[in-house]
């Protein structure tokens, strides 16, 4: 008898070990390493339907175990497994050995893959809290972490407004001081002198001499 056989057959002497972790049949004589788990002929096989990446599937008598196998049914079993993955199944909801296989795997998948009855558990399978969480943190479910929200920032030393004057307000009469009325005259007799040379050229005949 190899070693692997001889620490299998002690596993299931366990009295947790020696009924399906599913529905509760005699003798099982399959496992999921995944869950850590021993299972029944028909649970094994709802399990193996799930695939590998749910549930890897073994033999206890027909396939090899590595030593990592072996370790994860040491560290968890049945007992362990019951404690996480049915901590608030009432006993009258578990599936029986005879029920039908479409039965047994609306179980199982509320089982394991809804987590309809699970706990939060700590890595050595024991429960790190009583009460039920809905959707506890595995590689299948992982949490989603809360958004951070930076608080916005406050400016202290905010410079005062500047005041600016309407353009609209500001007119050429304002921007400069009207002339003096000396001025004033000097233009308007200037402008009367250039209104009148003009007046005269423009009225004086043009005279051709021959010689």
């Amino acid at each position: 008898m190899t070693d692997q056989v001889q620490v299998l057959k002690q596993l299931l002497q366990i009295p947790a070990n020696k009924r399906c972790a599913d529905c509760g049949e005699r003798c099982p004589r399959f496992a999921s390493v995944t869950f850590g788990v021993f299972l029944c002929n028909r649970c094994f096989g709802v399990h193996r339907g799930l695939g590998t990446h749910i549930s890897r599937t073994r033999s206890v008598h027909l396939d090899k175990w590595s030593d990592e196998q072996l370790q994860a049914m040491k560290s968890i079993g049945n007992e362990k497994a019951a404690r996480i993955w049915e901590a608030t199944l009432e006993e009258s909801c578990r599936v029986a050995p005879d029920a039908h296989d479409s039965v047994r795997e609306e179980f199982i998948r509320d089982k394991y893959i809804r987590k309809r009855f699970c706990v939060e558990s700590s890595p050595d399978g024991n429960n790190a809290q009583t009460t039920p969480a809905a959707q506890p943190a595995s590689p299948l479910n992982p949490p989603k972490a809360a958004a951070s929200q930076a608080p916005a920032p406050t400016t202290t030393d905010a410079a005062p407004p500047i005041s600016r004057t309407p353009s609209s307000v500001i007119s050429p009469a304002m921007a400069l001081p009207p002339p003096p009325p000396s001025t004033r005259r000097a233009h308007a007799a200037a402008a009367t002198t250039t209104t009148a040379t003009t007046a005269t050229f423009v009225r004086t005949p043009l005279f051709v001499h021959f010689f």
